[in-house]
């Protein structure tokens, strides 16, 4: 099971494998029930990403001038960073 790829479809493959069961070929549901959340009091780009700067401990912690060159780079492919 490649470690290239989505970290909750590799999730789902190595639980399958574990446990015994062939993985559907469906998309994932988490139940999230969306309506029960709230409403936003702003409106979201149509291509965003949300970006988090925040680890368990200061030695995981990226460098600023790293996430800077990520920003950078998705903000010329044309998304909206969102944090």
């Amino acid at each position: 099971i490649s470690r290239k790829q989505n970290h909750t479809q590799r999730m789902r493959q190595l639980m399958a494998k574990f446990l015994g069961y062939e993985l559907p070929n469906t998309m994932a549901d988490y139940g999230i029930q969306t309506q029960a959340l709230p409403s936003l009091d702003f409106v979201l780009p149509e291509r965003f990403i949300f970006i988090t700067a925040i680890a368990s401990c200061d030695n995981k912690l990226w460098p600023e001038p790293f996430w800077q060159i990520v920003i950078q780079d998705l903000t010329a492919s044309g998304y909206h960073i969102v944090m």
